[in-house]
């Protein structure tokens, strides 16, 4: 990006320096991206905690590159340049995960890319993560089945889902159903 009204006129960089440079602003990118934990799985976290990752991330990246580019490019960028850079990749980072988000919020209303769960308890507190995690669809989970907690199993069905079998059973189960995650849902007076 080059300012008109811009007092310093300096040559425009070849395509082989402007390649070069993209390079090592993708490099960087990822590096600190990777480092800031912006790949990992966020599926039950909010998108203020990723955008707060996503901020620090880009401030991060914007520093490094400043330092690199002082130091080891022979083409200077200006002030403006340099200026205007962690804005806007601020606005692309955050319209990306955005756009990520929303496209896996799709997938998941759909039935794809779920994660399978169980809930340990049918009393009153696995009824409770029942429905919050049917509520709230967007991260993507989906309950198999309820683990009675008592010897025997008691009901066999908790709001339409069935209850599977007791807690003695939990490890066969999960290895046989490929369950992803286990919420533990029992009062802690029953611990």
């Amino acid at each position: 990006i080059r300012f008109a009204w811009s007092p310093v006129h300096a040559d425009v960089p070849t395509p082989a320096a402007v390649f070069r440079y993209l390079m090592v602003v993708l490099i960087v990118s990822l590096l600190v991206m990777i480092g800031s934990g912006l790949y990992k799985p966020r599926r039950d976290k909010s998108f203020l905690l990723e955008l707060a990752e996503i901020l620090k991330s880009a401030a991060i990246i914007w520093v490094i590159l400043i330092v690199v580019f002082y130091y080891s490019l022979e083409v200077r960028f200006t002030r403006g340049m340099l200026a205007i850079f962690l804005p806007l990749m601020c606005a692309f980072m955050i319209l990306e995960r955005g756009a990520f988000r929303a496209t896996l919020r799709a997938f998941r209303r759909r039935g794809w890319n779920l994660r399978h769960a169980l809930i340990v308890g049918t009393g009153r507190l696995g009824q409770s993560t029942l429905l919050r995690l049917e509520h709230n669809t967007w991260i993507g989970i989906r309950v198999r089945g309820f683990i009675d907690t008592h010897p025997e199993i008691t009901r066999s069905a908790v709001r339409n889902v069935p209850v599977i079998a007791t807690v003695d059973c939990l490890k066969d189960i999960i290895e046989r159903e490929k369950i992803d995650c286990v919420f533990v849902a029992i009062p802690h007076f029953h611990l």
